[in-house]
């Protein structure tokens, strides 16, 4: 499989992932109205809960998703534990409305009202909401190697956010008057699951990078990366001193100097006319 049917793939997967995001949180609100007694303070509370969890996942995980050489097995399981817990709320929220309708009482202030409408929501979807904020990180640093240029940013945001608008639409007009809350909330869990089971099978298609030596490690860690050293030699004058003057070049620059200078008449040029120089000087 080459890198383009890939990008495709993958494109698409967050694309529906982006619709079922807001798809839950347009059911959510609906459902916790029942529990917060209207539905003005249910969609302010989820809403608030939503991309609370979603800024504290992205945060969180950042880094975790930086270091990792697995962004996609990342990815998989993120998706994977957003549906595991959308089935799980099916069961959980109605009994989370009956703890919302006993915190806040008959009469409440409305501090209380409030912060209980704000709290509840808050805890319980922070599973699902923080792994949905994480997706665009760990799909960014999955899909980024797979494009020529390495930047893929905004076309990810743009797809996700277009699936966000649709699931919007379609959780509001068509799924939820005609499948009902349960099965529509069954239904976004399920295209969830599904799209982190997309996600693992590419990545288990492209393959995992070889692991690093205990050396490369180190050197990755406290130097850097080097290239190792060119064994073919260098030519002369690049990169390595070579002696100013060899012992060939040696002779023929004494021959040249003096030549240039001569000695005094009657003398010669060896080494005993220099001796008689110096001994003839008073």
């Amino acid at each position: 499989m080459t890198s383009a049917p890939q990008r495709f793939i993958l494109f698409v997967v967050f694309f529906v992932s982006g619709v079922c995001g807001l798809g839950h949180q347009m059911v959510w609100s609906r459902v916790f109205g029942l529990g917060l007694g209207h539905e003005l303070p249910a969609v302010l509370a989820v809403v608030t809960a939503f991309f609370g969890g979603v800024a504290l996942g992205a945060w969180i995980l950042d880094g975790a998703l930086s270091r990792s050489p697995r962004p996609g097995r990342w990815y998989g399981f993120l998706e994977l534990l957003i549906g595991l817990w959308g089935v799980l709320l099916i069961v959980r929220l109605p009994q989370t409305n009956e703890l919302a309708l006993l915190l806040i009482g008959i009469d409440p202030s409305p501090l209380r009202h409030w912060t209980a409408a704000f709290s509840v929501p808050f805890v319980l979807l922070l599973p699902a909401t923080a792994s949905m904020g994480a997706t665009l990180a760990a799909m960014d640093r999955f899909v980024a190697p797979l494009t020529t240029d390495g930047k893929c940013i905004g076309t990810l945001y743009a797809l996700n956010t277009l699936g966000a608008v649709l699931g919007t639409l379609l959780a509001t007009f068509l799924l939820v008057p005609a499948l009902g809350f349960t099965r529509t909330l069954l239904m976004l869990a399920s295209l969830n699951a599904f799209c982190g089971v997309i996600v693992l099978i590419v990545e288990r298609r492209i393959g995992t990078p070889a692991p690093l030596s205990l050396w490369n490690s180190i050197q990755r860690l406290v130097i850097g990366r080097r290239d190792p050293p060119d064994p073919s030699p260098l030519p002369q004058g690049e990169g390595t001193k070579q002696p100013a003057h060899p012992p060939a070049n040696r002779a023929r620059l004494g021959e040249a100097r003096r030549s240039i200078l001569p000695l005094p008449a009657g003398e010669g040029r060896g080494e005993n006319s220099l001796n008689k120089c110096a001994h003839s000087s008073p």
